[in-house]
Order: structure tokens, then C-alpha cells, then sequence
């Protein structure tokens, strides 16, 4: 199995590449990337044949898989012309793309290629997820009635005194492909149908402006599902991102007709409460790429991809994510300054 990536950020060189499975046939065989300097040293570290900006030298290659994690603009492009080298499976990261007729229409490009696209739902694979997951399907807390899922950050910081000009562009970025809700809060979206098996049937979005950017940099979006719970997201890019000690909120609350679940990152919190008394889960990660490709992988292997996320999975998610940050921006208070699309500073 001949692996080829595309994109090799911090997402592909700090998350993939150190965990990513080996075995004798997998073959680490190409990397893209439009850095010559980056891609070629993050090959040679990484054991892979060739890091190329080379568009042409990197599909003479021939890989077999892909796995897609350039900026969500170029995702749709990105499968095209996969599916125009043969391509049939495909990871790739979220969002699928940056908009809901461009995630439509990687739909269509997958159906009528035969093209299997799983999106990046590594959350799924954390050991809390699974944990969660695994105590709501025993019943420990009865029927789910309401979940409280936090992620606030400062996405590094606002002010980066080792970047050019003291700016975090990646920050800067991701605030202008939706901001928090939808790089982050996807993934929370994704949980709750992953831990309860019911679909959302509403949801509303508010937001908060720290910045002047169009997308609110503090989101939340609250989803009623179909079971009769309620959900409520939280997600921030501002949250402590002028501070100098970084800040971070890490919460899920999980509420049954019969207890409690809570996982609290900050305080190494991860508890079941109900009738029968209080019991500690084992601590581990929130989100695992190393069991999340390794799953992909093996399913490559078997054509069984019953235990990944669909390209559907991802489409709703994006979907949704979208609609509660236009409902947050379409509320924005008229007292606000106006939205922006702010400069970057020169470097």
C-alpha cells in the first residue's frame, strides 16, 4: 500500500507522522507540499521516498491512498483530481471543504468514482470518546437528556513573538475559513451522534467578538437531537489569546435520567455518579491519530469501514457547524464595531 500525502503542516508532521502505523506493506512513498525546503526535510525525517512541490512528480509516483491535509479550500480539488489518478480511498481532514455545495459536490465526485473519503474524526478514537461512548451504551446514566461539550483555546495565541511580526497566521486563517466552530467544534458535533446514535433536528448559533473578524471567535451552537436531549457546544480561538500563561477549558458533561458523566481535562477529572456511587475512568487522550489511521488502514485492507466515519458523517457536521456560525453572525449586536477581514502585518 503505497501512501501518498498531501499537506505537510502541523497537523500531517506533528499529529499524523508521529504516530503513523508501520508494517511491511505499508510504503511511505510520497509528500506534498508547496515548501521545497519544508517537504524534503519532513520526507527525510519521516522515512518517506520523496517530498516534492512538484504536482506532477508527486502523482508519477503512483500512490495508492491519500491522505488529504491541505488547507480546506483546496480539499475538493484535491479529490478531483485524485479521482482523475484512480485514487479510491482517500482520509481527509476537516472540514471536508469550505462551504456546503462544495462538500456536495465531493459527494458527488465520490459516488461517481467509486471513491471512499473518510474524514479525520480522530476524536472517535480518543480513549475518553470511547470510554463515554461505551458507559452511555451500558446505560450507566440512564437516558442521555443533556451534554455540555467545551474546547476554548486561544489557537496558540494571538500574538506570536516567534513569528514574523509577532502574528499567528494560522490563527489568522482559520478565523477566516468559520472560525472556532468550525475547525474545532466540528469534531464535538460529530461526538454527539457518535456517543448517542441520535440526529440533530435543530440547532441555533450565537457568538462573541474578541476580534473583528466576520465569523465570532467564541461560538456556541445548541442542537437538540432526536432522542429528546439537548446539546450545547462551546468553542473559542480567544480564550486567553492575549494572555502571556496559556489559557485552556477542556470539558464534557454528559446528563441521564439516572447520573453523570464528566471529563474535565484541566482539572484530570473523569467520572461516572449515579445511584450506586462515583467511578473513576482511566485519564487518556481526548483525540488519538494513531488508532484513527491505524483503523483506516486496516480497512483499506478489508474493504470493511464499518467502524469509520462516512463522508456523510462529515457532511452533516460541516453542515451544521456552518449554519450555527452564519445564525451567530446574521444576530451579531448592531452596538458591535463593524466585522473586518483583517490585515496580516508585514513581516
Amino acid at each position: 500500500m503505497k501512501i501518498g500525502i498531501l499537506g505537510c503542516g502541523i497537523v500531517t508532521e506533528k499529529s499524523h507522522l508521529p504516530t503513523f502505523p508501520i508494517a511491511n506493506d505499508i510504503e511511505r512513498t510520497v509528500l506534498y507540499d508547496p515548501k521545497p525546503d519544508h517537504v524534503r526535510a519532513v520526507a527525510k525525517n519521516n522515512g518517506f521516498a520523496l517530498g516534492t512541490s512538484n504536482w506532477d512528480e508527486f502523482w508519477n509516483a503512483r500512490p495508492d491512498t491519500l491522505l488529504i491535509a491541505s488547507p480546506a479550500s483546496r480539499h475538493l480539488q484535491n479529490v478531483r483530481d485524485a479521482a482523475a489518478h484512480g485514487i479510491r480511498h482517500i482520509l481527509c481532514e476537516k472540514p471536508l471543504t469550505d462551504s456546503n455545495e462544495d462538500d456536495a459536490e465531493m459527494l458527488r465526485i465520490a459516488q461517481e468514482n467509486q471513491i471512499r473519503i473518510i474524514p479525520c474524526f480522530c476524536y472517535r478514537f480518543g480513549s475518553v470518546s470511547t470510554q463515554i461512548r461505551t458507559a452511555i451504551q451500558s446505560g450507566a446514566i440512564g437516558s442521555v437528556r443533556s451534554m455540555r461539550l467545551v474546547f476554548n483555546w486561544d489557537c496558540h495565541g494571538k500574538n506570536r513573538p516567534d513569528m514574523p511580526a509577532g502574528y499567528n497566521k494560522r490563527r489568522h486563517l482559520r478565523m477566516l475559513e468559520g472560525g472556532p466552530l468550525v475547525d474545532c467544534g466540528i469534531h464535538l458535533v460529530d461526538l454527539l451522534r457518535f456517543w448517542t446514535g441520535a440526529e440533530p433536528v435543530a440547532r441555533t448559533g450565537f457568538g462573541a467578538w474578541a476580534d473583528s473578524y466576520v465569523a465570532p471567535d467564541h461560538v456556541w451552537a445548541h442542537i437538540t437531537l432526536s432522542n429528546g436531549a439537548h446539546a450545547m457546544t462551546e468553542t473559542s480561538f480567544s480564550y486567553g489569546q492575549t494572555c502571556k500563561n496559556r489559557l485552556s477549558r477542556y470539558l464534557y458533561e454528559v446528563i441521564g435520567t439516572d447520573g453523570v458523566i464528566r471529563y474535565d481535562r484541566d482539572a484530570r477529572l473523569f467520572e461516572c455518579q449515579n445511584e450506586k456511587g462515583s467511578f473513576s475512568f482511566p485519564i487518556g487522550e481526548t483525540k488519538d491519530f494513531g488508532a484513527f489511521d491505524a483503523a483506516y488502514l486496516q480497512a483499506v485492507r478489508t474493504d470493511d469501514f464499518s467502524a469509520l466515519p462516512s463522508i456523510e458523517d462529515a457532511i452533516l457536521a460541516g453542515k451544521i457547524v456552518r449554519d450555527a456560525t452564519r445564525q451567530a453572525i446574521e444576530n451579531r449586536q448592531a452596538s458591535l464595531p463593524p466585522p473586518c477581514i483583517p490585515s496580516p502585518p508585514s513581516a
